[in-house]
């Protein structure tokens, strides 16, 4: 896994490389690269997603049992 910071960099050595040999051993790997990065931007928005809508439900019956509460 290569941090953000380091995507960018990433992806400049691989076109250099690709510049150099014109192999398709090397596109592959960028290629690979890339969608491996793309999947774990959508891993990290569907976690977010998840808390939010567990938050959404935890606060739905925090505010239940409020107005319970306050009927006795």
């Amino acid at each position: 896994m290569i941090s953000k910071g380091e995507s960018e960099r990433t992806r400049a050595l691989y076109e250099r490389l690709l510049d150099r040999t014109k192999h398709y051993k090397c596109e592959a790997s960028a290629a690979k690269q890339e969608e491996d990065e793309e999947e774990e931007d959508q891993e990290k928005i569907d976690a977010i997603e998840l808390n939010k809508e567990c938050i959404r439900r935890t606060e739905k019956c925090i505010n239940e049992s409020a107005a319970i509460t306050n009927l006795y």
